[in-house]
């Protein structure tokens, strides 16, 4: 499902009362890699941080993990309205995504920023 219609069912109706947190994630130095390395090794890099998004947030069943395009990632966090979840949430992936990934024998250094938005009851 994509992210505008789980968003949208999130905010409409009886549901538009309950908590939800959102967090907007982009890579630190995606262009870099793209310009020195190429595409190729752009496109694996955007593979390997979705996947390191879903470990990241396996261990919560309601965490929903989209890419928004590019290099920018969201995670939908439904019925969290608390920005200590949310923040450790954000801490656990940024923390994965500071490790080195090994791709076609090159060490790529990704790292990334986040943004948070929540709504508690």
């Amino acid at each position: 499902m994509s992210l505008q219609k789980v968003l949208g069912r999130l905010l409409a109706g009886e549901r538009s009362k309950r908590p939800i947190s959102v967090a907007l994630f982009d890579l630190d130095s995606f262009k870099d890699v793209n310009d020195t390395l190429g595409h190729s090794v752009g496109d694996q890099l955007l593979v390997e941080v979705g996947q390191r998004f879903i470990e990241a947030t396996s261990a919560r069943a309601n965490v929903q993990v989209f890419r928004l395009g590019g290099d920018e990632f969201v995670l939908v966090v439904p019925e969290c309205g608390d920005p200590r979840v949310i923040g450790e949430i954000v801490d656990i992936v940024l923390d994965r995504l500071a490790r080195n990934f090994e791709i076609n024998e090159h060490s790529v250094r990704a790292g990334g920023s986040a943004g948070i938005v929540d709504r508690a009851e």
